[in-house]
């Protein structure tokens, strides 16, 4: 089972990001720039990376593993879910795919057929809480789909939140691997209010460990859904890969 590999240190991040021009900037635009989303509501209008202008809070996490993948100065970087297109702002190489937002460079739905027309066509490329609205057993698929659009020898980051893909996922599935909880008691729904229980979630993180095990060439593997069932803001799976 693959083990966690130089995962996301918000203290020793906060050295290298303080007072660089990106955090500089960030505050401009947001009343509030974190090292991470902790899990508890804010109560307040909390801004995610792909909701720029919704100006309160923003978590700089992504900047953590997009900045391993532009280390090379890849001259064509896809922001798979662009939505407003935020990072463009950062990395000016950026080319933003989303369905729905008019700011996005092209206007497509990531998919099999997407990938399919899509092969090693980009440089680098990173996904952030944007393809993961499909049930959790075909997550290996997933990550394939978007491995398969980046070019031999580039950079991907790839972020997913499992709570969005235990949404989409059959119920007969969550009975078969063991991720049902308290089905009486509102699974059905599955909302963004429902939290397993810690065995749920050691079962759960034990699957996505196992599919995603050697699947890769990893740089980074950061898996902590454990520790953050829903996290909205960043993804509890967060791999960097070469292709």
């Amino acid at each position: 089972m693959q083990r966690d590999i130089n995962v996301y240190d918000a203290t020793a991040f906060e050295l290298e990001f303080s007072n660089s021009i990106f955090e500089q900037k960030l505050k401009k635009q947001f009343s509030g720039v974190e090292l991470g989303y902790n899990g508890i509501n804010k109560n307040i209008h909390s801004a995610t990376p792909r909701e720029w202008y919704v100006r309160s809070w923003f978590s700089v996490v992504p900047f953590y593993y997009i900045n391993k993948i532009v280390k090379d100065n890849p001259s064509l970087i896809g922001d798979i879910g662009c939505g407003g297109n935020f990072f463009k702002d950062y990395y000016p190489n950026i080319f933003g795919i989303d369905p729905h937002n008019a700011s996005a460079d092209t206007r497509a739905r990531f998919d099999e057929v997407f990938s399919q027309e899509h092969t090693d066509f980009f440089d680098s490329a990173f996904t952030i809480n944007a393809i993961h609205f499909i049930s959790l057993v075909d997550i290996k698929d997933r990550v394939l789909q978007f491995q398969n659009i980046i070019k031999p020898g580039g950079m991907g980051f790839i972020a997913l939140n499992v709570a969005r893909m235990i949404e989409k996922t059959p119920i007969e599935d969550l009975i078969k691997h063991g991720w049902e909880d308290n089905i009486s008691n509102g699974i059905q729904d599955r909302n963004h209010d429902y939290n397993p229980k810690c065995e749920i979630l050691e079962i759960i993180e034990n699957f996505v460990r196992q599919e995603l095990t050697g699947l890769l060439d990893y740089k980074v593997f950061d898996i902590s859904i454990t520790q953050c069932y829903n996290d909205f803001m960043d993804g509890n799976i967060r791999i960097v890969f070469q292709k």
